[in-house]
């Protein structure tokens, strides 16, 4: 018995982190998606499709999606398969009215409703049951697992949901593992990423990168519940696919960075996955501010299909801080001679490091925060 398993498509998620893809792409990439699934569970001779929550991203574009997913779903009954749908917390607003079109179709269950049901059906001369359980609310934060349905008489038992697994914090449903053992499969969404709980409980992850959180390869699950650990594999359906890295930059000069910089960005912009890059330039307090904010934006630019989640500045220690010190109180001095009596004088960060640039230094964070210190 074949099954393939997805969840959190998020169809009509802006995905407004992905710098390095347009609104425009990322929708035709999840309306591709949707398009190719009929043609795969023929091909790859499945017998299941279990979608496990998430299916929409909002209800207001919802409309926009409805009549491919109908039309996807329906190709697939036609073949005779089965199609299982349990909504997640931002598809909570589903209900079986959406997809009364369905409803000829006995091989098409819909699990919408905040109690967990059992539904049995024939398939090739076997008994499936279903347990599953919807969403009606965003965030019902409760314990279900142990509301689940006991076994019924069937050849296979198959449980869906979306939610957490032992998270007795989530805003969300929580399953413990321990309730869900009992049915051969407990495919369950809501995690972006592949993760196997235990051997017969599987987040399948998102189908595509929405954020910039989704690394590695995206797709559906594929396993035969007869060779369940043997079978197991991921079926890549997305072309985009991110890859953290990592880079941290030393130097000493405003042409040094951007050849540091360009001897990073180089081979990142001609990989086969996309970088979600992490930068941490060192020893930055031996640059003007206005000179690395203008050459981070021209490879920004140039490098655009890289997506740039953190670019942090590290500032080594001053060299002569007792010099810098004694400049800044000299200055402090000064300027509480000249204010007023009744007015009270605060020294904030942007006064104090304005004052130092124009003395032709620079004050690290560190040493800031003491003068703060004591002047207060």
């Amino acid at each position: 018995m074949k099954i393939l398993q997805v969840s959190d498509l998020h169809l009509g998620a802006a995905a407004p982190s992905l710098s390095a893809f347009s609104v425009a792409e990322i929708n035709a990439e999840m309306w591709n998606i949707v398009l190719a699934l009929p043609a795969i569970m023929q091909e790859k001779e499945v017998d299941i499709l279990l979608v496990a929550g998430d299916l929409f991203d909002s209800e207001t574009i919802a409309g926009n999606w409805h009549y491919l997913i109908l039309n996807c779903f329906e190709k697939i009954l036609k073949q005779g398969k089965i199609v299982v749908y349990a909504t997640g917390n931002h598809d909570y607003f589903i209900t079986p009215n959406d997809f009364k079109l369905l409803s000829i179709y006995n091989n098409f269950l819909l699990f919408s409703f905040d109690r967990a049901s059992v539904k049995t059906l024939d398939y090739q001369d076997k008994t499936l049951a279903f347990y599953g359980i919807g969403y009606q609310v965003k965030q019902p934060q409760r314990c279900v697992s142990a509301d689940f349905p006991t076994l019924v008489t069937a050849d296979y038992h198959i449980a869906i949901a979306h939610g957490e697994i032992d998270n007795e914090n989530t805003n969300y449903y929580n399953f413990k593992s321990s309730d869900m053992l009992k049915y051969d499969v407990f495919a369950i969404g809501h995690r972006h990423q592949f993760e196997q709980i235990v051997d017969k409980i599987f987040y399948a992850g998102s189908t595509l990168p929405i954020n910039v959180n989704n690394i590695g390869k995206k797709g559906a699950l594929l396993y035969d519940l007869d060779d369940l650990r043997q079978s197991l594999s991921m079926l890549k359906l997305s072309k985009f696919e991110l890859e953290a890295v990592t880079k941290e930059l030393t130097i000493d000069s405003g042409e040094q960075l951007l050849a540091k910089l360009l001897d990073v960005l180089e081979p990142l912009t001609k990989a086969s996955t996309t970088a979600v890059l992490a930068l941490t330039i060192k020893s930055a307090e031996k640059l003007d501010d206005f000179y690395i904010e203008s050459i981070l934006a021209e490879v920004k630019s140039k490098y655009s299909n890289i997506i740039y989640s953190s670019i942090d500045f590290k500032y080594s220690s001053v060299t002569d801080a007792s010099v810098s010190l004694d400049i800044i109180t000299q200055f402090s001095d000064k300027v509480l001679q000249e204010l007023p009596n009744d007015k009270e004088f605060y020294f904030d960060k942007m006064v104090l490091s304005s004052y130092i640039e124009n003395e032709g230094g620079k004050l690290n964070v560190q040493l800031l925060e003491s003068v703060l210190n004591y002047e207060n």
